[in-house]
């Protein structure tokens, strides 16, 4: 009777031992978060550094990316050719080059540091196999061409006589960027100084770019066509956080890939149509003013497809439909008008443009904050350095145009600067756009 009472002890201890290290693993399991791959993002300016560079400079090369974009955009959102891509004014001296934010990895075994700019509209990666500065495969140990005859989720745009898959990209200025599609190894060097490697990410090895003299790559980040998206890989998941568009030195600039992506804030429905992410523009308030705007400006039609709002990372300035446009500058003049602000002409004739300093917020510190009311109650706040760009030393302007000006009315696009000092997360599986009002830095104490 002794031996086997002392039988059901140990079998007791060992069934209690057991359930609290399970009950302690499940625990540990719902708090131990994933982590996501976050990284810095570098500043156009930082990048491409030009020190006779002037303010107008700046504002020019920020108006013709907006523009460019625009038409972008709306073509891709038409059914045109989707491998037309507006980024090969990214290229030039006088646009995208200075107007959107660049990704740091390395590529290959052994790596190759690359820096390629960040595109929430394009799905594709690439960089450039061709100059004598560029990645070159054939030192790789882990680069893998795809053929014509191998590839299933990763379509071909044309086959190369030796059976290769190839990719043509084409650009809004007639240059264009063509080479094989591959898989090979990524490394990241994460904001918090870890290394994540990822393997057989699909890419493309360009080898022919013409006219696009300082492009090195885009990072794209759209998920048009599954394949080809870094973004599925990672888990469907992404964010980013743009602190201020026009301060350079700002260190906390950042995007997060992966589970564990911080999705906090309002949330509002997100669509990804063509390639592109869209929102719901429900309304538009200036201060506490819901302004006298027909909501059905605002909405996509499925069938006409060039519509509809667009939310992207490629420009600085927001395009409205021309109607809603000009009852938004309206009110804002009025109120302009009550500060005693002196008007200014402006350039490109829609706009608004004051006498100021080289400091918005100081000129104007009792304007209102102006709200783009999203679907499902979701709010995008935007104060006035995100409504007004400095155009001269003397002068800034509305960030805003009517997108009928350019010949593209009813397509919509919320810019950068609409989009700086928040947190814009997009979850591809639930469907929503997250938003949160926040300092970029705050981001790394999570």
């Amino acid at each position: 009777m002794e031996t086997l009472r002392a039988i059901t002890n140990i079998y007791l201890l060992f069934s209690l031992t057991f359930l609290s290290i399970r009950f302690t693993l499940a625990a540990n399991a719902t708090l131990i978060k994933p982590k996501p791959l976050k990284l810095k993002l570098h500043h156009p300016d930082t990048v491409f550094y030009k020190p006779d560079d002037t303010i107008e400079d700046r504002a020019n090369r920020f108006l013709n990316a907006s523009i460019d974009l625009l038409s972008y955009l709306f073509e891709k959102a038409g059914g045109g050719d989707l491998e037309y891509d507006a980024r090969g004014d990214l290229v030039t001296d006088k646009a995208y080059n200075y107007a959107s934010f660049f990704v740091n990895f390395s590529i290959g075994d052994p790596p190759f540091s690359q820096l390629a700019l960040m595109d929430t509209a394009s799905d594709l990666i690439w960089v450039d196999c061709k100059s004598l500065t560029a990645f070159d495969h054939s030192d790789s140990r882990t680069f893998a061409k795809y053929t014509c005859l191998d590839h299933v989720n990763v379509p071909c745009d044309t086959c190369s006589s030796a059976n290769e898959c190839m990719f043509t990209i084409r650009y809004a200025t007639g240059g264009s960027s063509e080479g094989v599609l591959a898989t090979e190894r990524f490394t990241f060097e994460s904001s918090d100084e870890g290394i994540t490697i990822v393997n057989d990410v699909v890419f493309g090895c360009s080898r022919k770019i013409s006219n696009t003299r300082k492009l090195m790559g885009v990072f794209g980040l759209a998920t048009h066509r599954p394949g080809y998206s870094i973004v599925k890989k990672m888990g469907n998941k992404l964010s980013y956080c743009i602190g201020n568009l026009y301060d350079k030195d700002y260190k906390y600039n950042q995007i997060s890939l992966g589970e564990g992506t911080f999705l906090d804030g309002a949330a509002t429905p997100l669509t990804n149509y063509r390639g592109l992410y869209h929102v719901d523009l429900e309304g538009i308030s200036l201060g506490d003013k819901r302004l006298d705007i027909d909501p059905n400006l605002f909405k996509r039609s499925t069938s006409y497809g060039k519509d509809g709002e667009a939310i992207d990372t490629g420009a600085p300035y927001t395009w409205l439909v021309s109607e809603a446009f000009y009852v938004l500058r309206a009110e804002i003049a009025k109120v302009t008008d009550g500060l005693g602000l002196t008007r200014q002409y402006d350039p490109h004739v829609w706009g608004l443009c004051y006498s100021g300093t080289r400091n918005i917020a100081r000129d104007l510190p009792d304007f209102p904050l102006m709200t783009f009311h999203l679907g499902n109650g979701a709010d995008l706040v935007l104060d006035t350095t995100s409504m007004f760009y400095q155009f001269s030393a003397r002068m800034f302007c509305l960030a805003f145009g009517p997108s009928g000006q350019k010949g593209y009315d009813y397509f919509l696009v919320i810019g950068v600067l609409a989009q700086q000092n928040h947190n814009i997360a997009y979850d591809l599986i639930g469907k929503k756009l997250y938003i949160q009002k926040i300092e970029c830095s705050l981001l790394d104490e999570d």
